[in-house]
């Protein structure tokens, strides 16, 4: 009678550690899909902004999750909403504690221009005060080029806002 119980208690020992490892190998390829969506989010929304600001002339953009926007996001990844930062030369995807950054060639400013001529000491200005935007996944956010008059020329300056 011993033994026999002996057996089952085995049986069941060894049933939980199959099961443990099992769920730890689905639970570890479930982080790595997750990891590497987000990376994909990142590098996208970097690769974006790079081929925007190789343009030479205005142009506006709309990015959201909507597959009629220029750049579609996913709403989620693993079933999780995500935080995007967007900063003067780079981006960054957070979800669950985990962070993925990817970077472009040129600046992105965040403020709104008002048509006024402007010079280099107020764009330095209204870059320190106007440092990232944050979205979530899912916000529609826009991306322009446009001309500036900065001193006595004309710059073309990118820009990234929540729409209004």
């Amino acid at each position: 009678m011993f033994d026999w119980l002996w057996s089952k208690m085995m049986t069941a020992f060894a049933t939980i550690i199959l099961m443990s490892s099992v769920s730890a190998y689905f639970i570890s390829e479930r982080d790595q899909v997750v990891n590497r969506e987000q990376d994909m989010v990142a590098h996208s929304l970097a690769s974006f902004v790079d081929s925007v600001l190789d343009l030479s002339g205005t142009a506006k953009f709309r990015i959201g999750s909507d597959r009629d926007d220029d750049l579609t996001l996913p709403q989620e990844i693993g079933g999780s909403l995500y935080g995007i930062e967007l900063r003067r030369d780079s981006v960054i995807v957070n979800i669950d504690g985990r962070t993925a950054i990817d970077h472009w060639s040129g600046d992105l400013h965040f403020w709104r221009w008002d048509g006024t001529t402007l010079d280099a000491d107020v764009v330095r200005y209204l870059d320190e005060n106007n440092p990232t935007l944050n979205i979530t996944s899912g916000q529609l956010f826009k991306i322009t080029l446009d001309e500036v008059f900065l001193g006595d020329a004309i710059a073309l300056l990118a820009f990234a806002a929540l729409p209004t």
